[in-house]
């Protein structure tokens, strides 16, 4: 008996990872916490698809990095940062301190935002969640990232 899993392409699993991220977007944007949950799980379930096609599915999560949606960019960057943290970084880096879209609502700019910086912060080894430890290391990748005291990632 076939899986589930297994009986999906990559193609069509890398479109479901697209498409749930842009429902869970939606569903942050609404405060549908319970609907967000559940697609958290269909989320990874997709991503682990991906990651379970070896090399072919590296490439197309580094290809999601220039992808139009904030948090398709977010998931594929954490990801390629195991492998490749010189690509990752500057997208994770833009996430942080680039205008998201305008529709994107408070909480969701959090989630972004957050994402991001913690993805960077455990890449470089900064413990304290104190965002301008991440100034120095950004820089090096062409990223200004503003001096801030105490203030969240909006």
């Amino acid at each position: 008996m076939t899986s589930m899993r297994s009986s999906r392409t990559l193609e069509q699993w890398t479109e479901e990872f697209v498409r749930r991220l842009k429902k869970q977007a939606e569903a942050d944007r609404a405060d549908d916490v319970p609907t967000y949950n559940k697609l958290h799980k269909k989320v990874v379930e997709a991503l682990n698809a991906i990651l379970g096609a070896g090399p072919r599915g590296r490439d197309v999560l580094e290809n999601l990095l220039s992808h139009e949606t904030p948090q398709v960019r977010m998931w594929a960057a954490g990801q390629v940062m195991k492998w490749d943290p010189d690509k990752a970084i500057p997208v994770l880096g833009h996430l942080i301190v680039d205008k998201l879209p305008d529709e994107t609502a408070a909480m969701e700019r959090v989630t972004i935002r957050m994402g991001a910086s913690s993805y960077l912060e455990k890449h470089f080894g900064v413990k304290n969640h104190d965002r301008n430890e991440l100034i120095e290391p950004l820089k090096a990748y062409g990223i200004d990232v503003p001096r801030r005291s105490e203030q969240p990632w909006l």
